[in-house]
Order: C-alpha cells, then sequence, then structure tokens
C-alpha cells in the first residue's frame, strides 16, 4: 500500500510542478500579453486558463492518472526543446 502513495505523491507533485512551470511558459507567448493588457496579474490568470483548459480536457477524455501524464510529457517536451534551443544558441556563438 505504501507504494501506492508514493506514486500518488510522485503525480501529486509533478502536477505541480508542470502546472508552475506551463504557466510560466505560457506566460511569455505574445498573445497572452496582448490579452493581458500590460497587467501582471491578468496575464498570470490567463496563461493558468490556457494550462487549466489543456489540463481539463485531458481529464475529461483520459481520465485523472492519464491527464497528469499529458501535463508530465508537455513538461519534459518543452524542457528538452529549450535545452536544445541553448544548445543551439551556444554552438553558433563558438
Amino acid at each position: 500500500m505504501t507504494f501506492w502513495y508514493i506514486i500518488g505523491a510522485f503525480f501529486a507533485v509533478t502536477f505541480l510542478a508542470g502546472m508552475i512551470f506551463l504557466t510560466s511558459r505560457f506566460y511569455r507567448f505574445g498573445f497572452v500579453d496582448r490579452l493581458g493588457a500590460g497587467k501582471k496579474w491578468a496575464k498570470i490568470l490567463i496563461s493558468f486558463l490556457i494550462f487549466a483548459a489543456i489540463a481539463l480536457v485531458s481529464y475529461q477524455t483520459i481520465g485523472l492518472m492519464n491527464a497528469v501524464l499529458v501535463v508530465f510529457h508537455l513538461m519534459i517536451f518543452w524542457l528538452l526543446c529549450d535545452q536544445f534551443y541553448v544548445i543551439d544558441v551556444v554552438s553558433a556563438i563558438k
């Protein structure tokens, strides 16, 4: 039973980390800046609503654990793309 608690805790922490990371990434989109009209709280709210829409659609269509996995994979792919971008920029400088 303890094993399932560990897995549940891992999913909860992963989902919260994904929520924070993806909200901060959506915050940088140009249309969020335009919709937020330069107000920081509005841009954060819009960014969170984008994340919530993705999570809710995933939850409604494929279930809770799979929705957490969708968020996890989106976070991992975004981190990988950021890392490849940094490697590309550094190699272009040299």
